[in-house]
């Protein structure tokens, strides 16, 4: 076999064949993020191996981009285009990330494509999906070798074997098939020391790509990113990075102990604040997302971050997408992240229940729950999202009301309610299915409103996506902390996110006119509320939310056009 030296890595597709929707591209809704898993082993395949080409290319955003120039979605077009990257770079090697089991279709087809064009091409798939199930992905003779966990070294390590530098021995954290059997190799060899690794290489993943004002790019904004609530679509240039891998936490509903193990590792502080440096000076980034599993677990590594970024006098907004641990955030700590530039509060409540709480592994108190809300309205103007998971298996009706009342109680800006999705690898997945609760192909997750992959004993499916999704229409919209003068404008700004996504959601169009009510803008108002009614003639499942909760827009329209407001 030739020696390796081209390294294409592919960003996927992530989403399913044939649904993307134009008006959610077109308008920012749909997820794009630097794929920054690839950036990691680009930079240090780099630093180990000399005589490397290594290319990321993320086909996600060249789809996007794509539909946007043409002007509709055209997926035939865009694996066309995945197929034309694959020829013009004839890599050696192809790696592929895969990190959720929700779109590994997505990856079966793009390695099936890869070597409909070179059979000699080596596929490599690396993430969750093959770190969990490399046995089913392997069925599939289109891929060649399975990333095991963390992919730095076992990735370094493969280049070195199949260029004849390493033996079979020297590998580990990898999958492959020998003849008909496959073998697997644990990972024994996790980086101890993350200072170590090289930043992401972001050559071909410029935070330039993903989020941009739409003033700067010819394609507008490209993603959607949580940040977006507080600084504004327009407003936000976000660098994502992270400062640790793992959680020491075992709760029974996460796997992500797979992938980086039980324990957790820290960059450090300096280390971490030279790369938000970098980020803003190489890209003129002003937010940052930490994308760890838990930021807060030490609260001595996160507040040395937070000491280090006010020390150089950065002027950067942040925020953590996975989630802030709600146990470890005492008042020193919420000052010393106000006073260093957060933007949004995650709160990982998961229940209201505290019964589900101790099921689930979570060490958590509810009434520490409501005090930590409490400290940040106290000691500031935080936007706080809540998270919250409802409709466990082993629940029953009584917990799931626990979960919808309690985040009903708290101030919080937003409560995202998520229906139970069983993820495997994790704990309660496996009882899920040695009970017969998980349905074949039906393994989907990481969207918050889609039906439960699960079956109950205790209720329906349809049960809890309707529970869930009612509360989440009474917290976030009918009963919107911020419907009132004095944050009107960040009601305006949420209520417009929701419609990015979901052109036809007739409820945010209403409360979206409820804002403009309360500015004193009725043109606004009128042009709203005509557009929820447009909605409402064809859409029954959108009169049943009007109808329960009570509104009559109808009437309102009226009353407003008549000139009785």
């Amino acid at each position: 076999m030739p020696r390796v030296k081209k390294i294409l890595l592919i960003n996927p597709f992530i989403i399913e064949t044939n649904s993307y929707n134009y008006e959610t591209v077109i308008s920012g809704g749909q997820f794009a993020e630097s794929p920054l898993g690839l950036g990691y082993i680009s930079s240090y395949l780099q630093s180990k191996i000399n005589d490397v080409e290594i290319e990321i290319f993320d086909a996600n955003l060249m789809a996007m981009k794509h539909f946007i120039s043409k002007g509709k979605v055209d997926m035939s077009a865009a694996w066309g285009l995945l197929k034309d990257k694959i020829e013009e770079v004839s890599p050696d090697i192809i790696g592929v990330s895969s990190l959720f089991h929700s779109t590994s279709h997505i990856v079966h087809q793009t390695c099936t494509l890869i070597k409909k064009i070179s059979p000699d091409i080596i596929t490599v798939i690396g993430g969750s999906y093959p770190t969990i199930s490399y046995s089913d992905a392997l069925k599939d003779n289109n891929i060649d070798y399975a990333i095991i966990g963390e992919g730095e070294i076992c990735f370094m390590d493969l280049i070195l074997f199949l260029n004849k530098e390493k033996g079979v021995e020297n590998l580990h954290g990898i999958a492959y098939r020998d003849d008909k059997n496959i073998i697997f190799k644990e990972n024994k060899f996790l980086i101890k020391n993350l200072d170590e690794l090289p930043f992401p290489d972001r050559t071909n993943i410029s935070p330039d790509d993903y989020i941009m004002p739409n003033d700067f790019s010819e394609y507008g904004n490209l993603s959607r990113n949580f940040l977006f609530r507080v600084l504004g679509r327009n407003n936000a240039k976000i660098g994502i990075m992270t400062a640790s891998r793992g959680c020491p936490y075992s709760c029974s509903f996460c796997s992500a102990k797979h992938i980086w193990g039980r324990s957790i590792r820290y960059r450090n502080s300096k280390n971490v604040v030279d790369e938000i440096e970098l980020l803003i000076k190489e890209y003129g980034v002003n937010a940052i997302v930490f994308n760890d599993d838990n930021f807060t677990v030490s609260t001595k590594k996160a507040v040395a971050i937070m000491d280090e970024i006010i020390k150089r006098g950065l002027n950067i907004r942040w925020g953590v997408g996975g989630g802030l641990g709600v146990n470890f955030l005492d008042e020193e700590i919420i000052k010393k992240m106000y006073d260093s530039g957060i933007a949004i509060f995650n709160l990982a409540f998961e229940s209201g229940s505290q019964k589900t709480l101790k099921e689930i592994g979570k060490v958590l108190n509810l009434e520490i729950s409501k005090n930590v809300v409490r400290r940040i309205r106290k000691l500031g103007k935080g936007y706080i999202i809540g998270f919250f998971i409802s409709g466990f298996h082993f629940e029953t009706k009584k917990e799931v009301e626990e979960t919808l009342e309690f985040a009903r109680s708290l101030d919080l800006d937003w409560a995202l309610i998520r229906n139970y999705q069983a993820i495997p690898g994790s704990r309660i997945f496996e009882e899920c299915l040695q009970k017969g609760y998980i349905v074949a192909d039906s393994i989907r997750y990481g969207y918050p409103l889609v039906t439960s992959n699960v079956d109950w004993p205790n209720f329906s499916k349809e049960y809890i996506l309707e529970k869930n999704y009612l509360a989440n229409l009474e917290v976030n919209f009918i009963n919107s902390r911020n419907l009132n003068s004095d944050r009107v404008d960040q009601a305006i700004r949420d209520f417009k996110g929701v419609i990015e996504l979901a052109p036809d959601h007739a409820i945010a169009y209403y409360v979206l006119g409820k804002a403009y009510e309360i500015k004193g803008d009725l043109l606004k108002v009128k042009d709203n509320w005509h557009k929820a009614q447009d909605i409402l003639k064809t859409s029954e499942t959108s009169r049943s939310y009007f109808k329960h909760f009570k509104i009559d827009i109808n009437k309102e329209l009226n009353l407003l056009e008549g000139g009785a407001l």
